[in-house]
């Protein structure tokens, strides 16, 4: 559990560079950097039960990314792997079956 500086309540992961959007109640979290790891872990957060829980894992960890919501899925392009390695392609998430 986050607690430190930085951290929003209740939230799993401190993180910085991670990319960040809203679809319906729902304000997701995805990737970024806690560490100095590369994460592919995403958190959303209800904003009508204000609790904070994890849901499926990017395929790959990446920090620094685009992103977009189009149709109700997130997509999210480039960014930066392990070290200092530029990722290329895009994933999208399906909140619905919460499945990359």
């Amino acid at each position: 559990m986050c607690d430190g500086p930085g951290c929003r309540p209740g939230e799993q992961t401190p993180r910085v560079g991670a990319y960040a959007c809203c679809i319906g109640r729902y304000i997701y979290v995805c990737g970024g950097l806690s560490g100095g790891h590369v994460l592919k872990s995403v958190e959303r957060f209800d904003t009508e039960t204000n609790q904070w829980e994890l849901v499926a894992p990017m395929r790959r960890a990446r920090s620094l990314a685009a992103g977009a919501v189009i149709d109700g899925r997130i997509y999210i392009a480039g960014g930066r792997g392990n070290g200092t390695l530029c990722l290329h392609g895009v994933e999208y998430y399906t909140p619905s079956t919460d499945t990359w």
